[in-house]
């Protein structure tokens, strides 16, 4: 009697196994419009922006405990001004235009440090306060090189 119902679970299961699998790899392999790995489009930024620009502004409460000092900091927030950064530079230095440079590297061995560079589209070697074309090469490393031209320094990187 058990071994009739096993009998009769496999023929009712196995069809019915048999049509799962035959689902599942037919949704698998049918391409087209009914794409089982299709992804709904995004809505438009640019409504999506309006929304952001018209929100409120928020201020930041940053008087709040310090855990590590156990007391409350009064926090001053500055304004900078635009006029005030101008002011720092002082007028009397001259702006230099300089030339077309470009570090391309260098090669390093035991006793110095040479940097390959181009300049207004000529290739150049040059080591530490070498000097071509009121160009002299103060520092050289791996990503950048330090030159000097007509009294102002520059790094020009890689």
């Amino acid at each position: 009697m058990l071994k009739s119902n096993n009998k009769k679970n496999i023929f009712v299961l196995l069809p019915v196994v048999i049509l799962i699998w035959g689902v599942v790899f037919y949704k698998f392999f049918q391409r087209g419009e009914n794409d089982i790995f299709e992804t709904p489009s995004p809505p438009p930024y640019s409504k999506l922006l309006e929304d952001t620009a018209s929100s409120t502004q928020y201020e930041l409460d940053l008087s709040y405990r310090d855990p590590f000092l156990g007391k409350n900091k009064k926090v001053v927030i500055r304004k900078k001004n635009s006029i005030g950064n101008e002011s720092r530079v002082p007028n009397n230095i001259e702006r230099v235009m300089f030339p077309e440079v470009r570090y391309n590297g260098f090669v390093k061995n035991e006793k110095s440090a040479i940097a390959y560079l181009t300049v207004n589209g000529h290739s150049v070697l040059a080591e530490t306060d070498e000097e071509f074309d009121e160009i002299r090469i103060l520092n050289i490393q791996p990503d950048s090189v330090l030159i000097i031209y007509k009294n102002q320094k520059k790094w020009i990187i890689k």
